[in-house]
């Protein structure tokens, strides 16, 4: 509140708290640019879910950037990187035409890979392989539906994209630190042992 003042912009800044569930679309339809403010995050942070269904292009760090790539579905800085964080965020607000291809490509990651439809049908799937037991034939209509992993291979747009993003932000991101990172293994493998 006080570098708001001191900035003076008081006038055009709102700030929202204890903002009610059922008012969030709205709010989130308002938005040009959704932040992921956190670095170095466990899990997956529901806001991205939110953001994603929105339609809003996103701008984060990425230690807490589940499911995004850079330039493909959010605009990624490194962790803890603050003035490079809020120099993504202008970049998004000057080129509404990326922006916009931006949260497109978010909402259709957001569809393939995490929509209850999809993820249903793939539950309704493993409960039949383990009711019958026929883990072999049904494992390729499993992944139709569930992923081995929720680690989206790395998308590279610099080539395809090279003439719409400035050379100084295609210098900036090299490569993207979390292609490194272990699968998520939602099916865990154990041996069960008959108590027969």
């Amino acid at each position: 509140r006080q570098q708001i003042t001191d900035l003076g912009i008081e006038e055009i800044t709102s700030i929202v708290e204890g903002l009610e569930l059922s008012k969030l679309p709205d709010y989130l339809a308002m938005s040009d640019v959704a932040t992921l403010p956190r670095t170095d995050c466990p899990g997956h942070p529901v806001k991205i879910l939110n953001y994603m269904c929105g339609s809003i292009a996103i701008a984060g760090f990425t230690g807490a950037a589940k499911g995004l790539h850079h330039m493909k579905n959010a605009y990624l800085v490194d962790d803890h990187d603050v003035e490079q964080f809020g120099e993504g965020i202008e970049f998004l607000l000057k080129n509404p035409e990326i922006s916009n291809q931006i949260a497109t490509s978010a909402r259709q990651t957001l569809g393939s890979l995490y929509e209850w439809t999809v993820l249903a049908k793939g539950i309704a799937i493993i409960y039949e392989m383990l009711r019958t037991k026929d883990f072999d034939t049904k494992r390729a209509e499993l992944k139709q539906y569930i992923k081995d992993s929720y680690q989206p291979k790395f998308w590279d747009k610099r080539d395809a994209n090279s003439d719409q993003v400035p050379a100084d932000i295609i210098e900036k991101r090299k490569g993207d630190r979390r292609q490194q990172n272990s699968k998520i293994k939602f099916i865990e493998r154990r041996k069960v042992i008959d108590a027969e």
